[in-house]
């Protein structure tokens, strides 16, 4: 895996000022995936680890130029922590450098899993509403119950909420 740390104008600032690693990735699968151009779908709930109900593939943008970042910024759409970019690669972020490596592994994971069914015909992709419903159980995953309630209704509805512990249960 080849790392470089993303040194775009607009979007560099933008993803900094909300994490704290972001790094521009040209591993063999996402690189494949960008020089076709693609997205990786929802083919597998996986997908929602990257922030949203696909992988979406920006522009085609010279590297370091103002089109690339701001190519970046669309693709990311504000919620999402990765995507593809055009015949380049792919760029994904983390409030740390450990979790930026963890999101850049499983993106590569899920970009091979996608090329590999589709070889096999076209993939059965999840449908918005069970993305939708992945996401909010991401979002609430080892998150305290008190601040899940706060959450909105669609998210408290489809929280993952740890099961209560037996009294006299032995912990795991």
């Amino acid at each position: 895996m080849a790392i470089f740390f993303f040194k775009q104008k607009t979007a560099y600032e933008m993803l900094r000022s909300l994490v704290g690693s972001e790094m521009c990735i040209r591993d063999s699968f996402c690189t494949a995936l960008s020089c076709q151009r693609r997205s990786i779908p929802s083919f597998h709930y996986m997908v929602a680890a990257a922030g949203g109900t696909e992988i979406s593939c920006a522009e085609y943008g010279t590297f370091g130029s103002q089109e690339l970042s701001d190519g970046i910024l669309r693709a990311l759409g504000g919620e999402r922590r990765a995507c593809l970019m055009a015949n380049h690669g792919m760029v994904c972020f983390g409030s740390n450098l450990q979790k930026a490596v963890r999101l850049a592994e499983e993106v590569e994971v899920l970009a091979k899993q996608y090329v590999y069914t589709c070889q096999l015909g076209p993939p059965v992709l999840l449908d918005e509403t069970e993305m939708r419903i992945i996401l909010a159980k991401f979002k609430t995953y080892g998150v305290d119950p008190d601040k899940v309630g706060t959450m909105d209704a669609f998210t408290r509805l489809h929280a993952i909420v740890p099961p209560t512990r037996q009294q006299g249960a032995p912990p795991c």
